[in-house]
């Protein structure tokens, strides 16, 4: 056990209203989307998508199961006020079988999910609580496989941790991506004036999009324009260099902040995948709050993209407290891989949409179309079967050794 009776109480002060905010934030939002959705349904506003309903409803869901983790957090949090003990936080290492049900039990909810939407009026309804298994179910396998053995600290600190990725780890890349973006936007309207022509196609371009009445209208006249040269070089810089730089910089928020009381880079590995496993929870839950005809395809991916969060994060976790204790050159050097491995990621999935916007367009011959598609697919691919075994094999190599049992007498 864990006491802090001589410890100083105003972090824990902090925390606790850190982890309290957190709670009524989330569940504040939960009821808000849900009111925004019955109203929608009592009064739809002509215009807005027919499904707000249902992506409000289970943005609801979503953002209900994301307080949860406030709730032991912030249980534990007024413990340390009160200056009471706090067990420390074990967690197993996952064996073969236990992993492999996880898998399939992930596995046949996504499929419910996408079975009672497709097939039933009502069925995202119905299938809300499959969803957010489809959609947790990953994200807890994973901390399982990254954390399992490997010291933690506290049960304070795990629930906290898990809880700053939800919140603050979000809260900051959101912040940084909308100053750049409203950088790059300032930078193309400066540009702009100098140009005329593309002020007349901004103007054209935007009194199509005002007489658009639905989404469809909507995608045949924004498609073409993502096929332009320089909106794919600058799509490609924004979500494969410039986004993984931003996550993977403030996703291990909280190794940020404790990494000097980390006791090895064991530890500062572990809190790292429980930031990113927070991160990507609820990046997966509200991307894929708003059902399609591709709805299991989007679990399936949100799965992948949880899997590169959590190991862009732990490594990074682990660099930071490496670079505490003196092994500096350990974190640009594994910055560097992180956002590679978070770039590569984006890169494949921009190919992917590519793929889809030029076989819709039919700008091309089917075959680029295609070839666009299987390219991102592919790399995908061997992004998670490189990665799920990474993460294996770190968690194995910083695994404390077993305490050594000498024969009696």
């Amino acid at each position: 056990m864990q006491s802090t009776h001589d410890a100083p109480k105003w972090p824990y002060i902090l925390l606790l209203i850190g982890n309290l905010g957190g709670l009524v934030f989330f569940l504040g939002g939960a009821a808000f989307m849900l009111f925004s959705a019955l109203i929608d349904l009592v009064s739809p506003v002509p215009g807005l998508p027919e499904n707000g309903l249902t992506t409000g409803v289970l943005s609801a869901f979503g953002l209900g199961m994301c307080a949860l983790p406030f709730i032991p957090a912030g249980l534990f949090s007024l413990r340390r006020v009160q200056g009471k003990p706090i067990l420390a936080a074990k967690i197993r290492p996952m064996k073969a079988w236990q992993g492999i049900v996880i898998l399939v039990v992930w596995a046949g909810v996504t499929f419910l999910s996408d079975f009672l939407f497709q097939r039933f009026k009502l069925g995202w309804l119905a299938s809300a609580p499959s969803y957010l298994l489809a959609i947790g179910l990953p994200v807890f396998f994973l901390i399982w496989l990254g954390v399992g053995g490997l010291p933690v600290g506290s049960r304070n600190r795990l629930w906290s941790t898990l809880g700053i990725g939800l919140s603050a780890g979000p809260l900051l890349a959101t912040l940084l991506e909308l100053f750049l973006y409203a950088g790059a936007l300032l930078t193309g309207l400066v540009a702009l004036s100098f140009n005329p022509n593309w002020t007349s196609v901004l103007q054209q371009l935007n009194g199509q999009l005002a007489n658009a009445t639905d989404i469809n209208k909507i995608v045949d006249i924004v498609s073409p324009y993502l096929m332009n040269p320089a909106i794919i070089v600058i799509l490609f810089l924004t979500m494969a260099v410039f986004t993984p730089m931003i996550e993977e910089a403030v996703k291990p928020f909280t190794v940020w902040l404790v990494g000097k009381r980390l006791r090895s880079p064991a530890e500062g590995f572990a809190l790292g995948v429980l930031s990113g496993a927070g991160f990507a929870l609820i990046e997966a839950l509200l991307a894929s709050s708003s059902p399609d005809q591709g709805w299991g395809v989007l679990l399936v991916a949100r799965a992948g993209g949880s899997l590169m969060h959590t190991l862009g994060s732990g490594l990074m976790g682990w660099a930071i407290v490496s670079a505490y204790q003196g092994k500096r050159l350990r974190l640009p050097l594994i910055y560097l891989i992180s956002i590679s491995i978070h770039g590569l990621w984006n890169s494949a999935a921009v190919l992917i949409i590519l793929g889809g916007v030029q076989g819709y367009l039919k700008t091309g011959s089917d075959s680029t179309a295609n070839l666009l598609t299987v390219i991102g697919v592919v790399l995908l691919g061997l992004l998670v079967v490189t990665i799920v075994p990474a993460m294996i094999l770190i968690n194995r190599k910083l695994r404390p050794p077993a305490p050594e049992i000498l024969p009696a007498g």
